[in-house]
């Protein structure tokens, strides 16, 4: 009896790469099994692949992600691994000697795909053989911004140095100086260092390129007609071209110089105004344009799987000419191209034939789809429906905002994020009574308390962190606290301005990785608090188990929900600034420090180590929902400046647990801002309409 064969994982979450590698492996026999470390991403369907499994990422647990890898092959008798991401590569190399004992790993070894990585390394190294790269600075703290050359050109893009660490922010273009050093002061930090490079006109090259012993087994070369985004980025539709001569000494020189082994992307930038081509970066795995070379009959996939196997391939030629694209992502860039022909940025010339192409290519004999098979249409009906709702989405809100006023986008924003119930189902919360706090028997009862916000890598890490914190100080430990978020990506780190600001408060981010809520979460809670509305909808939505057992953190201090604007939600401060980030955390740790009193049984409510670091702006900073203090059964009205408003007010005693106050004076004391006095009327004066709920 013939013994059955072994099976392929494929490891990456983008369904244009691991797709067609199974289709190329599946037709010669070889069964093929896909896994994600991105469990955020949506599952790819596919027939080719007999199962899709996502696995917890090793920046969350690295014991769970090695149990869950390790019963993936056992299940399915896996003997080869080709990895298709970046951080596939960096989650394989912390116990690279014990994968590659059990696996045919298709990569190089992480000492090497280690320096590939590093864009710095590769720019150094290509700059020593005499390659042209584009100017480029390396920004580790905010002052290095002022080594920037004034002769440096403009437009430049900017970029994490270090594809390795986790970082939330990608590319990013600048046009003038001003605003590239209003960014590099918000996010330069030396363990996320940036690199800034001149923007190089012209269109993108690509050589794959298989090594094997120092020498290429195959080259395959192809041009980038579109892009998305159109200033940059992944091809919707290329050309396989034929190996530039030049190009093909230089590339080979380079991996070379890294002893490079298996697949490689080499990535070069043309300008055919001054015929120069400059190196961008090499990638090493395959990428989103793999289908192109294996319509063209170069099966890059299957020449790895028999290096890896001892077998010696016999690889083909191929036709330059056919043309690849990408439907979903020629729909993803229609919004941007028009939006870039209002702008004056591209001709409206160009603009016309990008969008006749999209419709020309389905007749075109020689143009292929990345993904689309009459016997396999799941992923391209997957990734087409995907794009009709962004691209549906992005028309409908532009509409909105240029139509109707801010209260009836707001609504249709909402509408659009929760679906029509979940709009209801929020309009009801928010216009309903002050949510209700938990009773303090109940909260003396929990033992694991769970904080969900938006993306996890702000208000939530924050209240978790300040918590578990202050547990350990009093020695509380029979309390576990955790936090996730609703659309969290699981892995990414903090918000920079968080962790900018949470060593005001006593703590630190620097080592928090987001991650998002599932249902053993919520099974394994006994209390769960939401900073706003809007995540208590989709909570319940996709965890109704969670009702009975849910509040708003900020319905434990009455106080703030009565001033706030939005009732007793904390509202998220991410891309508002550094200021507005500590303003938010201060409200937090207002609620937090009821909840600690709860929990512990003690009546202290205010412990000082958390706070003895607080900027000496927020001592003047109102609330980040703060607003005017209205008498119970009066209508709200919009706060103006009056005559007044030049008067300051000094702060009362200390009250309650109130977090204005400090050493018995009101950190509120700012210019009041507030209704005009009405002269004669007792109990309007400045000093009620100053925003401190204590005074």
């Amino acid at each position: 009896m013939k013994p059955p064969v072994a099976s392929t994982l494929i490891l990456g979450a983008c369904p244009r790469i691991v797709v067609p590698i199974g289709h190329c492996l599946r037709q010669r026999g070889i069964p093929v099994v896909a896994g994600s470390l991105l469990p955020g991403r949506p599952a790819i369907r596919s027939r080719t692949l007999r199962e899709f499994r996502r696995l917890t990422p090793p920046s969350l647990c690295q014991d769970t992600f090695r149990e869950e890898l390790n019963r993936l092959i056992v299940d399915h008798n896996v003997d080869t691994l080709i990895p298709t991401g970046d951080e596939v590569l960096t989650a394989l190399a912390r116990e690279e000697a014990f994968w590659r004992q059990r696996l045919h790993v298709c990569s190089p070894r992480w000492a090497v795909a280690r320096q590939a990585l590093d864009k710095a390394e590769i720019a150094r190294l290509a700059e020593e053989r005499g390659m042209a790269c584009p100017r480029s600075l390396l920004v580790r703290r905010s002052e290095d911004i002022e080594h920037l050359p004034n002769d440096f050109p403009f437009p430049v893009i900017i970029k994490p140095a270090d594809k390795t660490r986790s970082n939330q922010l990608r590319l990013r273009s600048f046009d003038e100086p001003s605003a590239l050093k209003r960014f590099v002061a918000r996010y330069a930090r030396a363990e996320e260092p940036w690199l800034i490079q001149e923007h190089v006109s012209g269109y993108g090259l690509g050589i794959a390129a298989l090594m094997h012993d120092g020498e290429p087994l195959t080259l395959f070369q192809h041009s980038r007609l579109k892009e998305y985004p159109i200033t940059g980025g992944v091809a919707t539709r290329c050309v396989a071209q034929p190996v530039d001569p030049g190009l093909r000494e230089q590339t080979i020189e380079l991996l070379g110089a890294l002893r490079w082994q298996g697949i490689a992307m080499v990535e070069y930038r043309y300008n055919p105004m001054t015929d120069r081509n400059v190196l961008i970066e090499v990638n090493g795995h395959y990428q989103e344009s793999v289908a192109l070379p294996l319509h063209c009959g170069v099966n890059l996939p299957w020449y790895e799987w028999q290096l890896a196997h001892g077998q010696h391939p016999q690889p083909a030629g191929y036709r330059p000419g056919r043309r690849l694209r990408w439907l979903a992502g020629d729909l993803q860039r229609l919004p941007e191209a028009a939006g870039a022909v209002v702008a004056g940025e591209i001709p409206i010339r160009q603009a016309a034939h990008d969008t006749l192409t999209l419709f020309t290519d389905f007749l075109a004999p020689c143009t292929h789809d990345a993904l689309w098979r009459f016997r396999d249409p799941l992923p391209a009906l997957d990734e087409l429906n995907r794009a009709l709702r962004q691209v549906g989405t992005k028309v409908l809100r532009k509409f909105g905002k240029l139509t109707l006023p801010q209260r009836g986008y707001q609504s249709l924003d909402r509408m659009i994020a929760l679906g029509p119930r979940g709009a209801w189902q929020y309009g009801r919360l928010s216009r309903s009574s002050p949510p209700t706090p938990p009773e303090p028997q109940e909260l003396r009862k929990v033992r694991t308390i769970l904080f969900i916000c938006h993306g996890n890598i702000a208000r939530s890490a924050m209240s978790a962190a300040w918590l578990r914190s202050a547990l350990q100080e009093r020695g509380a430990e029979h309390v576990t606290v955790e936090s996730a978020g609703v659309s969290a990506s699981d892995g990414k780190g903090a918000d920079p301005d968080a962790a900018g600001a949470a060593p005001c408060f006593g703590i630190s981010l620097e080592s928090h990785r987001a991650r998002r809520v599932t249902a053993a979460h919520v099974a394994a809670t006994d209390a769960i608090f939401v900073m706003d509305y809007l995540n208590w909808v989709r909570l319940m939505r996709h965890f109704p188990e969670a009702n009975g057992k849910t509040w708003l953190l900020g319905s434990l201090d009455p106080e703030a929900g009565r001033l706030a604007e939005y009732g007793a939600e904390i509202r998220d401060p991410y891309g508002q600034g550094r200021r507005q980030t500590e303003a938010c955390f201060l409200q937090i740790v207002a609620c937090l420090q009821e909840l600690l009193r709860h929990l512990t049984g003690s009546e202290q409510t205010k412990p000082s180590p958390p706070l003895r670091d607080v900027p000496p702006h927020l001592l003047l900073a109102r609330p980040l929902n703060a607003a005017p203090i209205r008498e119970p059964g009066t209508r709200h009205r919009p706060a103006r400046r009056t005559a007044q408003a030049n008067r300051v007010t000094p702060g009362r005693h200390l009250r309650g647990s109130s977090p204005w106050h400090r050493d018995g004076s009101c950190r509120l004391a700012r210019p009041a801002i507030g209704r005009p006095v009405r002269r004669g009327r007792p109990g309007r004066g400045p000093l009620r309409r100053h925003g401190c709920p204590s005074c």
